[in-house]
Order: structure tokens, then sequence, then C-alpha cells
């Protein structure tokens, strides 16, 4: 084992800089040589290199993960994954990470992607972040057929280009205002049950949407965009936009009287499902409609015995 203060290179013998100053970034690099390497599993040698030699710090590189699986399903899958900013010998902002997938499957095809996740640092040391969120964008040029279980009925075919596009975010704006948001493109209703199986059951709606709120002790109010994007085989209502407002148990007279308070307007579009499973309930048909409502409290308590 040795140590020393090098320039930081990628695998293709590039300096690094920092991307928010662009000077050169030097490292304690910690070099492992190793000479007549043997990995034994129970005992039994499987592997042998007769030289290696590594950066203990870091000692796959740019690779952050490799996987192979079978099934009747995919056939023969190769996973792999990459740093893209150690690709591109560049040193990401705090809170940054990117990655590059690379995959292919043998009974559907080839396969790609990138993940993008970010935190935006808070003003001063210490504190949480105030934001954060993520970019993912995967897709396979599909040759095979779904797989989902029982008969579902009339189903698409699935064969060609297929892929999601996902961009999550979620900020502390002030300190009472605060905001949510979600694009997100799926190119046919069983590509996510297919391929991501695990978000497509646990994971947060498909939705797009703004969602701000603010709030100040007892009062706040809160604005809704919302748009169905591309998942024509959903029921779905757009709000274009809707507000709502409320004020809580808000005491006046040395608490004699107590009021409270619920608004909403807004303007709604109704887009039933244009594939099967169609609609089967009448008032279940494309329609818009404005509304405006405002429900009030007034309550004097009063204490017996």
């Amino acid at each position: 084992l040795s140590e020393r203060k090098v320039p930081r290179k990628n695998v293709f013998g590039i300096p690094f800089r920092d991307l928010l100053t662009g000077e050169p970034v030097t490292v304690s690099e910690q070099i492992v040589t190793g000479r007549n390497v043997v990995t034994r599993v129970g005992g039994v040698p499987v592997f042998y290199l007769p030289r290696t030699q590594f950066d203990a710090n870091d000692p796959l590189g740019p690779i952050t993960g490799l996987s192979f699986s079978q099934n009747r399903i995919f056939g023969t899958q190769f996973y792999s994954t990459f740093d893209v900013y150690e690709l591109l010998a560049l040193r990401p902002p705090p809170g940054h990470a990117w990655r590059l997938n690379l995959d292919y499957l043998s009974k559907r095809g080839p396969a790609g992607g990138t993940d993008y996740t970010y935190r935006i640092p808070p003003a001063e040391p210490g504190q949480l972040p105030v934001g954060n969120g993520l970019i993912k964008l995967y897709g396979i040029q599909d040759d095979g057929f779904d797989l989902l279980g029982g008969f579902r009925g009339l189903e698409p075919d699935p064969r060609g280009f297929r892929g999601r596009a996902t961009w999550r975010h979620q900020q502390e704006v002030t300190d009472r205002l605060y905001f949510q948001g979600q694009f997100s493109y799926l190119s046919d209703k069983n590509f996510l049950e297919q391929f991501f199986k695990q978000e497509f059951d646990t994971g947060p709606n498909q939705e797009t949407f703004g969602y701000l709120t603010w709030q100040d002790r007892n009062y706040g109010a809160s604005a809704l965009l919302k748009q169905r994007v591309s998942r024509d085989w959903m029921t779905d209502t757009n709000w274009l936009p809707r507000v709502d407002g409320h004020l809580l148990g808000q005491t006046f007279l040395d608490d004699l009287f107590v009021y409270s308070a619920r608004a909403n307007a807004g303007y709604a579009q109704l887009r039933p499902a244009e594939q099967s499973p169609y609609p089967v309930l009448p008032t279940d048909r494309r329609n818009e409609t404005g509304r405006f409502d405002l429900l009030q409290e007034l309550s004097a308590p009063v204490a017996l015995g």
C-alpha cells in the first residue's frame, strides 16, 4: 500500500476539474498492489490474477454497479451503471450525483438511461437542505411481449421503442412557502409495470403537477396546476388551476367567538380513459366545469359545570 498526492484523472487519463471553479482537483491516492491474488469460495479457488493494482478509495473507477440475471420474461439480462461525472473528469457540486445505465435484455432488446439526483444546500452550514429532486430517463428498443399476469382484454402491441421521463422536485422557497412538482411521461400503459414493478406498486402516481402551499399560523393557501400528460389510459382531472384557502380557529371578543372558513376556486377538465378498459359510468365523459365554494363556521363555546 502506497499513498501519495496526485492530480485526479479519469479512466481515459483526463485530469479532473471542479465543475464550479474550473480548477484542477488533487486527491490523496492510496494505491494497492497485489501479486498472485486468489479468490476463494468455500475454500475453493475460483479466480486468479498474477498482478493487480487499484486505488483503495475508488477500486472500480467509474463503474458503480454490475449485475447479471436470467428469467423467462426478459431472458438473459446484463445491467451496468456508471458515474457520468467521473467519466467526464468533473467533480460534481455537493449533493449531486449523475448515473448512466446501459442494459441488455436478450428477449426484449438493448436499453439505457440516466438518473440525476440533487440537493439544494441551505443558506447556512449545519441546516437541512432546502430542496431536492431527481431526473430519470430510461428507454428500451423492445422486441418482445409483456408478461403481466392473466388475460386483460385488448392490449396495445408493446414492440418498438418504449420509455419514460420523470422529473420530481420539492423545495422550501421561504420559511412559509413550499413547492412540490413532478413531470412524468410514459410511452404506454404497461411500461412502468413491466420494467419498474416495485415503483409501479409502491411509488407515487406518475402525474404531472405543480403544487404551491403557503402557511402562517392558523391561516394558509395553496395552488394546484395539474395536467394529464400521455396517460390517456387513465381517467383523470386536469386543474387549470385550483386555489384553496383556510382560516382555522380565529377567536375575537376576548375569545367569546371562534371563526373558521375554507374557500376553493378552480377550473376542472375531466378526461376519461381513451384506452381499454374504458369508463363504464355515464358520468365519466369528457367535460369541463368551474367551481367556487366558501364554507364558514361561527361558534360560541360554552363551558358547562
